[in-house]
């Protein structure tokens, strides 16, 4: 058994929490399984390759949540606080990780929600699966976000997540260490001495966000799985395992360049800076990145410090908008992965991922329900209009008990469409 400890071995960050679990180059835990399968020389495969089943399987397994390139085109993953931002909002990702190799690592998400007066509600289903299929996640998350107004220019909005979570593993796509035979080099011959008691977990997860935001700017703070998790859950081998805490900052400002005579009224062009920082189980990720918009179109580069380049291409025709992006990574490659049955190297293993998110915003039924969208960057740009005919009372405002209207206390005012 394994004490705790950090160390780098192939490439790989690893961190042992009674077993090593792996971190692909900072982007988030990986755990790869039966894409071995030939025949190699022993003295030539990685630890890392040799232990993966159990870092999988261990005792105390500390997992990590995935990571989006385009982190505010998935803005109910980002914050709940962003709950409810329009009156309806359908939201769906795609990633793909490591495609070259047999298991590939597929997350997806998918999003509604709905926003009132002052509150929002949404409901999110990811599925996070890789390694040839041997493991699956699958998180269903109902979320609710309230807000109110601050100042004559300041919101503010608090959100919450409630998770159901269900892990699901097939022990006959595991190899383990035991089944190797080292002597003739023969690969993995026997059979493994592993017991797994279950190969399906379930569980329970809270979270929360708060943002604070104007018409040019936006600053918020998320946690993700804060209940008490001191005992943890049942592990696949009967120990226990739970999903450290993970806290997330992120920032957004927005600067519309004007253009001269008849088109000063509107910007021509806007600029979208932003910076996004993740900590999860000791582990860092900071990323920061610029979009532009132009008319109907979008283009973006980001840099995740330590890991990648990322590029981003993003287009919208009426209330859909689309974006498809690609890392390309700067940290050091995996060279001698695979190996062939003489245990020579197939050649290098650039890390490929490629991502694809789509927004649909559907018109709101009346302008009672109407609201402006909170300040983050997105494919449409459409946050960085000015408030223009959302100022005036008449537009979305209902006379308020005490007189008044809400539109003055608490209602944000629609953005001009």
């Amino acid at each position: 058994m394994h004490n705790e400890r950090n160390s780098t071995e192939g490439g790989w960050k690893i961190t042992v929490c009674r077993y090593s679990v792996p971190r692909a180059y900072g982007d988030r835990a990986r755990t790869t399984t039966g894409h071995v399968n030939k025949q190699p020389d022993t003295r030539r495969i990685p630890t890392l390759l040799a232990l993966l089943p159990a870092l999988l399987l261990g005792l105390r397994l500390c997992a990590q949540d995935p990571v989006f390139t385009q982190f505010s085109s998935n803005p109910l993953h980002l914050n709940p606080a962003f709950t409810g931002d329009h009156c309806w909002r359908v939201v769906m990702n795609s990633r793909t990780q490591w495609s070259q190799l047999s298991g590939r690592y597929q997350t997806s998400a998918m999003s509604v929600d709905h926003g009132f007066r002052n509150w929002g509600v949404g409901i999110q289903a990811m599925y996070d699966g890789g390694a040839a299929y041997t493991f699956r996640d699958l998180t269903i998350s109902g979320l609710l976000s309230y807000r109110t107004r601050l100042g004559r220019s300041l919101w503010t909005s608090m959100g919450f997540r409630f998770n159901y979570q269900q892990r699901v593993i097939d022990p006959n796509k595991l190899q383990f260490r035991d089944q190797i035979e080292t002597h003739d080099g023969m690969g993995f011959i026997y059979r493994s001495g592993e017991d797994i008691f279950t190969t399906r977990l379930n569980g329970t997860d809270l979270g929360a966000g708060l943002l604070l935001y104007s018409s040019s700017w936006s600053v918020g703070i998320s946690g993700d799985h804060l209940a008490d998790r001191s005992d943890g859950y049942d592990s696949f081998t009967g120990g226990r395992w739970w999903i450290p805490r993970r806290l997330t900052a992120h920032a957004a400002l927005f600067f519309p360049i004007h253009g001269f005579g008849k088109n000063s009224r509107w910007p021509v062009l806007t600029l979208s800076p932003e910076v996004h920082v993740s900590w999860q189980a000791g582990y860092w990720e900071r990323n920061l990145a610029l979009r532009i918009n132009r008319g109907p179109a979008v283009l973006g580069a980001g840099y995740r410090f330590g890991n990648a380049i990322t590029v981003l291409a993003g287009y919208e025709t009426g209330r859909m908008a689309l974006g498809l992006s690609t890392d390309i990574t700067t940290a050091r490659t995996l060279t001698d992965l695979p190996y062939n049955h003489q245990g020579a190297p197939q050649g290098v293993v650039q890390p490929f991922t490629i991502e694809l998110a789509v927004q649909w915003r559907m018109r709101c039924e009346t302008s009672a329900t109407r609201r402006k969208g909170i300040p983050c960057p997105d494919l449409t740009g459409k946050h960085l209009w000015p408030l223009g005919r959302g100022d005036k009372k008449s537009d979305g405002a209902t006379p308020a008990p005490g007189g008044g209207s809400r539109f003055e206390d608490n209602v944000v005012p629609d953005r001009p469409r």
